[in-house]
């Protein structure tokens, strides 16, 4: 039976991990956040991107340890859950704009990508959003690495 400390530690690694790189992002990006809908904010920031980043860590987390507990191959599953990661990325960004009709206003002057005019923002915020997924998770695993 696992020790319940060591199950705690398990849990806080890819919660504050997701803090940690949400908060950076954010830092980095809020002046280009402004939605024509979702205005909440706290401390000047817009909640919106932050609440969306954090929860998308968290599964992304959560995906690639059931991915992995199956497939066994590291490097494998890595690869396969960031292709998953893209296209839900795809997914969300294009429907959030074409049926929602979701909006940042302030970035709404820059080109979407060709494929899907989604992801309106400079091209690179636009790289941002398809590596920081990526990086999340290799900050992740490799301090769950270190841990054990």
């Amino acid at each position: 039976m696992e020790n319940v400390g060591l199950r705690k530690q398990k849990i806080l690694i890819p919660i504050i991990t997701a803090i940690a790189v949400t908060g950076f992002w954010i830092t980095l990006t809020d002046q280009f956040y402004s939605y024509n809908h979702f205005v909440l904010r706290i401390g000047g920031n817009v909640l919106f991107p932050a609440i969306s980043w954090f929860l998308g860590f968290i599964l992304l987390h959560w995906v690639f340890q059931k991915i992995s507990s199956k497939k066994k191959n590291l490097l494998q599953s890595f690869l396969l859950v960031i292709a998953l990661y893209w296209m839900v990325l795809f997914f969300l960004e294009s429907s959030a704009y074409h049926i929602l009709n979701i909006r940042n206003l302030n970035t709404a002057s820059y080109a979407g990508l060709p494929f899907c005019d989604c992801l309106h923002a400079p091209p690179w915020m636009q790289i941002g959003y398809f590596t920081i997924g990526p990086v999340y998770l290799l900050v992740t695993i490799a301090l769950k690495k270190l841990q054990s």
